[in-house]
């Protein structure tokens, strides 16, 4: 049975968490990984250790507040990917969050050329597959990088969005670290 655990540093699987979340995520996706404890602790983010009966399978992170979630990092340990963990924890996470907006970002499909395709593709497919649909028209900014957006359960505005990443971030760095919801004409 999959379960989530709010993760908090010192916690027995803090390693395993260490080395998924920088061998998951590229370099340029990543924040680094003191943020993601300080925003659990401080902030408005939630840092999940993921767990298949009582054995460590993952991670979850979701920056969220009254009205949104966003599933900012989600990672599932090579060992037991393609077993279901991920879905059975985007199934928690749903009801977690049920009464909100819950979305998440992915790298455009939109490109056949990019060294990643296939993986693009197989990533989308699993989300359609946990019941998250491709947001067409609205594209997510996080610095430099550019994503699709996918959700569960309404759409974000970029409004509501900023909003959420001033929360996560705070309002001096929320103006130095760019996150947007942006048009994608």
């Amino acid at each position: 049975m999959v379960k989530l655990r709010k993760f908090k540093p010192g916690y027995p699987e803090e390693r395993d968490m260490k080395r998924l979340y920088k061998t998951a995520f590229p370099k340029e996706e990543r924040c680094p990984y003191f943020m993601l404890t300080w925003g659990a602790k401080h902030r408005n983010g939630v840092f999940y250790s993921i767990f298949n009966d009582d054995s460590w399978c993952g991670l979850a992170y979701v920056i969220n507040d009254e009205n949104m979630a966003y599933v900012f990092f989600l990672a599932i340990d090579d060992k037991v990917r393609g077993m279901g963990c991920g879905s059975k924890a985007l199934s928690i996470l749903k009801k977690i969050y049920k009464d909100k907006k819950l979305f998440l970002a992915i790298e455009s499909t939109s490109d056949p050329g990019a060294d990643n395709f296939e993986e693009r593709i197989s990533r989308q497919h699993f989300y359609e597959k946990n019941g998250f649909t491709h947001i067409d028209g609205f594209q997510l900014r996080e610095v430099n990088m550019v994503y699709d957006i996918m959700s569960s359960n309404g759409t974000p505005t970029s409004k509501e969005f900023r909003r959420l990443c001033r929360g996560f971030l705070g309002l001096p760095l929320s103006k130095v670290i760019k996150m947007d919801i942006i048009s994608k004409e």
